[in-house]
Parts: structure tokens; sequence; C-alpha cells
């Protein structure tokens, strides 16, 4: 009787990881019905679920996978740290996938930490070199990192990938080159900016700025008016910006009267502002 027991507990210790991998399958394929049908809190537990039941023995790159699409269902619930959790386990797991860095240096952006996004950006486009969204915010994170020069190199290897280049990729290049002084390359991409997305409020800002270095004023004029007059929501600290250069473009072009209204202007909204917010 006595074996008879030790030779049952033995095969079910040896069948328990062959068990153990049919759970944790069938967590993925009912986490991946339920994507299907737009359901991702059932998603989100199918997927915990199945990492719980996951194995030595069973798929490391299915178990990198389930991370990276759980990190990506919380990402969109706006668990930012229970997504970078996930995200850095499954390249952990799997070094070689460019999404999840990607995705990482997309958190680590919104929480403006900027040295580990730009990290994460460059091991997304070294492992992927032709990923075109990849550059364009690796450009980004650096523009935002007063990197220009690195900006400028990420956002070109951005543009000779694009077939047709979207406005935040034009405006941002636009940016950095106006803020290294090349005004005639900043004015060349700020203007296809502007045409490709009239409702680009911050090309609009960025391209006033380039025409007020070029002592075009009226020009100037114009592009800070559309900004103000874009239907993209503009914060009230950004417009208090917009609106203070419109004033110094009146007051170059010798419109002292506008000039001062846009001052007077500028002061209401910024008195207006919560000081936390300023």
């Amino acid at each position: 009787m006595f074996k008879r027991l030790l030779y049952l507990i033995i095969i079910s210790f040896l069948f328990l990881p062959l068990l153990s991998g049919e759970e944790f399958k069938t967590c993925l394929s009912q986490a991946r019905e339920s994507l299907n049908k737009g359901d991702r809190e059932s998603a989100r537990v199918s997927l915990e679920n199945g990492i719980k039941l996951w194995h030595k023995g069973d798929s490391i790159p299915l178990l990198a996978q389930a991370h990276a699409d759980l990190g990506l269902i919380l990402m969109t619930q706006e668990k930012l740290d229970k997504a970078l959790e996930h995200y850095q386990k499954a390249t952990k797991l799997n070094p070689k996938d460019s999404r999840t860095y990607f995705r990482m240096g997309l958190i680590y952006m919104a929480r403006n930490q900027l040295p580990e996004a730009i990290k994460a950006l460059d091991r997304t486009t070294r492992i992927n070199s032709k990923f075109t969204m990849g550059y364009q915010t690796l450009g980004d994170a650096y523009r935002r990192a007063h990197q220009h020069e690195n900006a400028i190199k990420a956002y070109q290897k951005a543009l000779s990938l694009s077939e047709k280049p979207n406005d935040a990729l034009l405006s941002g290049l636009g940016e950095s080159l106006r803020v290294t002084n090349d005004y005639a390359n900043a004015q060349k991409y700020l203007e296809n900016a502007v045409s490709t997305n009239p409702d680009n409020a911050i090309a609009h800002y960025q391209l006033g700025l380039c025409y007020l270095s070029l002592k075009r004023e009226k020009d100037a004029i114009i592009q800070f008016e559309g900004a103000l007059k874009a239907k993209a929501i503009v914060q009230d600290s950004f417009k208090v910006q917009i609106i203070t250069y419109l004033g110094q473009a009146y007051e170059k072009s010798g419109n002292l009267d506008k000039a001062k209204e846009c001052y007077q202007k500028a002061r209401e909204i910024l008195d207006n502002i919560p000081y936390e917010s300023k």
C-alpha cells in the first residue's frame, strides 16, 4: 500500500509541470479572447493568473509576452508603476523586444524621467533600426532634455525612414534646429509642420519664434495669432508665452498699442493661473 501511494506521489510530481504548462497556455488563450472582445479587465486577470501558473520548463518567450501584454493593459489603465514592473520583467526574459523598451520609454517620458527614457528609447532603436516612431520619440526625449544636437540626429533618422512625416516630427526637428540657430532649416521644417497640420499650436509658436530671430516681425505675428486660434487645447501657461512673444513682435514692428494690449492680456491670464500650475 505504501509503495503504491509513493508511486502515485512521484507520478503526480512528474506531471505537475505539464499540467501547469497547459493551464498557463489556457490563461493566455483566454486573455487573447478577452482582448478580441475589447474586455481588457478580463484579459488582465487572465494574464495575471497565467503568470502565476507559469512553471520552470514552460515557454520563456510566452512568459515574456505575457508580461509585455499585461504591461500594455496596465498602461492603458494608467497604472504606470505596475506596467513598468511587468515591462522590466519582459525585457529581462526577452532583451530583443523593441516594442517593450519603447513603451517603457513612454512611461519614463510621462514621468519626466528623461535619462531613463533616453536609455530605453535608444535601446529600442538599436534593436530595430527601422522603427520610425522609436527614433522620433527618442528625438522628443533628447529635445526635452535640451540635448538638441542629439535630438536633431534622431529626428533626421526618423525623417529618412518616414514616407509621410507627421507634423509632430517636423515641429520637433524644427524646434531643435531653431534652438541651435539653424534658422533657415528650422523655418523650412516648421512651415511644413504648420502646412501639414494648421492646428498644431506648438509649430505655429516655434515658427513665430524663428521669424522673430530672422527679424520678420509681421510673419511672426501671423504665426503667434495662428497658435492662439489653433483648435488644439492650449494650456494657460502656454498662452501666456505665446501672447508675450506676440507683444514683442508688435513692439518690434512699431505697434506699441497692440504690444501693450498683449502684455496686459498675458498678465491677466498669469494672475489667474493657480500658483502650483505656473
